[in-house]
């Protein structure tokens, strides 16, 4: 019995250092990888490693720029961890790439209709 919680912890160490390592080179894969470990219902086994690649989104968030998918799941995910995302002011209309007040601006529309 100690040999599969020695494998379990190992395994669990292995896939944190895998998530920080990849939310640190690619900004949305690692919020893709907290969204699928979220959806799987394991996320209270990496919530210290979760708390700190958020804690770090959030720190960039001012200059974040991205596509509509990685505007949203950065947006949820904060918001779904209790950070406090604020609209800002951003120039919208003239932009190709998103940011957070942009994507705050397309949800207040979207549900004014």
């Amino acid at each position: 019995m100690d040999d599969i919680f020695v494998q379990h912890s190992q395994k669990l160490e292995s896939f944190t250092n895998v998530l920080r390592d990849l939310a640190e080179s690619e900004a949305l894969e690692g919020l893709n990888m907290i969204d699928a470990v979220q959806r799987l219902g394991i996320d209270y086994h990496f919530q210290q490693v979760i708390d700190e690649i958020l804690h770090k989104q959030m720190n960039m968030m001012i200059s974040a720029h991205g596509d509509l998918h990685e505007v949203a799941i950065r947006f949820r995910l904060l918001r779904q961890q209790g950070y406090f995302v604020p609209a800002g002011k951003y120039n919208f209309w003239g932009t190709t790439k998103l940011n957070f007040g942009s994507l705050v601006i397309v949800f207040h529309l979207f549900i004014r209709c």
